[in-house]
């Protein structure tokens, strides 16, 4: 329930927040949105006969169904996005009635949708850039205005701005913005300007009325608090999971040893007679074992056993070291290393052992001892040797409870201490 509230909750914060920002509500919009609750219903009226499996659907969909979903909003326009392309105000046939030359430019690919331009037999020229929207044809006038000297004009009804130099010698540049149109006229003097707008049928331009300013609201504090709170759950879930998923329950009808006699099979599998390295450890009063499963001396793998009669369960930590050993194929090298001769590391993990393989683990219990066939012993792995002591463990009627953070314990017995 914990999970399915997480993802609920998340996921009415990310719409929450993108109804405040003006994001688009089309229907994909809502659709994505609404993928994360349904997600998490469905999760939740899931068969609970497998817990274990059940519980690890869980939690890899709350690990990673919260990151689809930011993923998802960090690609999304921004609300305040721009206006749909204008409807033309001008019309680019009639505009060039009478030209003696018209060209047009091929502008594919860029904000000007139309660039046309037309001279005609009193000298007199038009030059038509239409742009995709009007707020493209009003920043290009602000450009213009700022890198050549000019003035506004306001006469005869029309209003715009008077290019001043620029190259155009005493020959008049006239510019208006006709919505997303912006209209350039050349003459040899402002009579000609205008009288060749009159002759074309220009409108005078609208008034340029700015859009309502949207407020665009930042995206990144969302983003930045939604990541952080999806950390601290994910380091919960890590924690829960380290502890309840990796757990194997006591065998079902199993004699219930005492913690000696417990702690003694445990030690009965230590060299000379047993076939693991097993040492007694000791912090503020409190022992435990230490089995070593190393594959070779720059790779250890420690396994700490506390029994812990109060709660009738084995407490475990696994630790895995690199000391400077050569790679293995499944050592996971970092690929921008790949030439990589020695590897320092430490790990701390918690094995999650199916239940199902405990049964075939050929182990014979005694009262206070624990037999394996040697050569099976001598064929273990690392998880081979969980496996075993798990299985020990469990047949004597004691919870096996891997924990990935818990107390230190130091050596103070000698390799292989006998019962």
């Amino acid at each position: 329930m914990a999970c399915t509230a997480h993802l609920l909750l998340f996921s009415g914060a990310v719409l929450w927040w993108l109804d405040r920002s003006g994001a688009p509500a089309d229907l994909w919009t809502l659709v994505v949105g609404a993928l994360l609750p349904l997600a998490a219903l469905a999760l939740a009226c899931q068969s609970t006969a497998d817990a274990r499996q059940y519980a690890l659907h869980m939690v890899a969909a709350t690990l990673m169904l919260p990151l689809l979903l930011l993923f998802w909003v960090g690609s999304l326009d921004d609300g305040a996005a721009g206006a749909p392309p204008a409807a033309a105000a001008l019309d680019a046939q009639a505009l060039f009635n009478g030209a003696a030359a018209v060209t047009d430019a091929d502008m594919r690919g860029g904000t000007i949708a139309l660039l046309r331009s037309g001279r005609f037999a009193d000298g007199s020229e038009l030059r038509l850039s239409r742009f995709s929207d009007v707020q493209a044809a009003r920043n290009q006038v602000g450009m213009l205005v700022q890198a050549v000297p000019a003035e506004p004009f306001a006469e005869a009804g029309r209003r715009g701005w008077r290019l001043l130099g620029g190259g155009v010698g005493v020959t008049q540049l006239l510019i208006e913005r006709h919505g997303a149109d912006l209209l350039e006229v050349r003459a040899s003097d402002r009579s000609q300007a205008l009288a060749r707008l009159v002759a074309q049928r220009v409108p005078p331009p609208p008034e340029d009325v700015a859009p309502p300013s949207v407020e665009a609201v930042e995206r990144w504090p969302l983003l930045t608090g939604m990541a952080a709170v999806h950390a601290l759950v994910f380091v919960a879930l890590i924690t829960w999971a380290g502890f309840h998923l990796t757990r194997v329950p006591a065998l079902h009808g199993a004699a219930v040893a005492t913690p000696d006699e417990l702690r003694a099979r445990l030690l009965s599998l230590a060299r000379p007679i047993g076939p693991f390295d097993v040492t007694e450890l000791e912090l503020d009063g409190a022992r435990a074992l230490r089995v070593d499963a190393s594959t070779g001396p720059g790779r250890t793998h420690h396994i700490t056993l506390h029994i812990d009669a109060r709660h009738g369960q084995v407490r475990v930590q696994e630790t895995l070291s690199l000391h400077g050993d050569a790679p293995l194929d499944d050592d996971g090298t970092d690929p921008m290393r790949p030439d990589a001769r020695q590897l320092w590391s430490l790990a701390l993990q918690a094995t999650l052992i199916q239940p199902s393989r405990l049964a075939d683990v050929p182990l014979r219990l005694r009262s206070r001892q624990a037999e394996l066939p040697p050569d099976y012993a001598l064929a273990l792995d690392g998880e081979g040797v969980l496996t075993a002591l798990c299985t020990l463990v469990t047949r004597s009627g004691w919870h096996w409870q891997p924990r990935l953070l818990g107390r230190h314990f130091r050596n103070t017995a000698v390799h292989g201490a006998r019962p």
